[in-house]
């Protein structure tokens, strides 16, 4: 009789601490879908980094920074935790980077060469960069982000 009212309390702490903690674990700070487009010079710039730096970071909260990866036409959808999964809402400095190789696959003297960034470098340091965004709570479309030389 003692081994199974001892064995029913463990059950229940052991459910407990499931509810509590959960079986998949949500992020700890919520996060809202956000979508966008950057063009350079007014065409789309495959492969480019956007990525959104808080304007004021919350204290003691360890959370990454919103990034995507552009799209073929431009366009990108931010995650925090997971990719595609959104940001917290706040205010934002943006960077956008695009790095690419010099790389031709023929063996010469540009195979070498390490990957440059192909945008100003205005654009990829925050404290340079003049992009801002402002997300909020519920569903994001953020205005075209155009860039130029």
């Amino acid at each position: 009789m003692r081994v199974s009212v001892h064995f029913r309390g463990l059950c229940a702490t052991g459910f407990l601490l499931l509810g509590v903690l959960g079986c998949g674990s949500a992020p700890p700070t919520p996060v809202h879908p956000v979508r966008g487009q950057v063009l350079f010079e007014g065409q789309p710039i495959p492969s480019a980094l956007v990525v959104l730096h808080p304007v004021n970071p919350s204290a003691g909260k360890e959370v990454p920074p919103p990034r995507a990866k552009v799209e073929s036409d431009g366009s990108f959808t931010l995650g925090t935790f997971e990719s595609r999964d959104g940001a917290p809402a706040g205010d934002y400095i943006v960077t956008v980077s695009w790095w690419q190789s010099g790389a031709t696959g023929k063996g010469g003297r540009q195979d070498d060469a390490p990957p440059s960034n192909h945008l100003p470098s205005r654009y990829s340091k925050v404290s340079t960069s003049d992009l801002r965004a402002h997300v909020e709570a519920g569903d994001n479309q953020l205005p075209v982000i155009r860039l130029t030389k």
